[in-house]
């Protein structure tokens, strides 16, 4: 099942910090317990998530069964986690899409609307 699909159902997200899984519950307003493994940009958007309220990190070099179970309990029994998702899915909800940013710029290089990709 499609992440996008199944997220809106979702009460909390077990995640490795990815940046389409992150943003996938974002869009839904669904807190976040990540394990994000210590490559890309996983453990920066993993904490970024948490500093906002709607998430915890697990440190993955700790991970237990436990440890997870845990991150989830806070994450659903604690509303203030939900109330934090609910927020930034707000602020993603108020970012203009790739289409409209591309037509703002392709208003500001004065081209009349129209973007060349070829040119990129």
């Amino acid at each position: 099942m499609p992440l996008h699909a199944l997220a809106p159902t979702c009460a909390a997200m077990i995640t490795h910090g990815g940046a389409g899984t992150v943003m996938s519950g974002l869009v839904h307003g669904v807190p976040q317990s990540a394990v994000p493994h210590h490559m890309y940009d996983e453990p920066l958007l993993a904490s970024l998530v948490a500093a906002q309220g709607a998430g915890v990190v697990v440190d993955p070099a700790r991970v237990t069964p436990e440890a997870v179970r845990e991150s989830t309990r806070r994450l659903l029994e604690d509303p203030s986690h939900a109330e934090a998702a609910r927020r930034l899915r707000g602020e993603v909800d108020a970012m203009p899409s790739p289409a409209d940013v591309a037509r703002r710029l392709a208003r500001a290089a004065g081209e009349g609307g129209r973007v060349d990709l070829t040119r990129f």
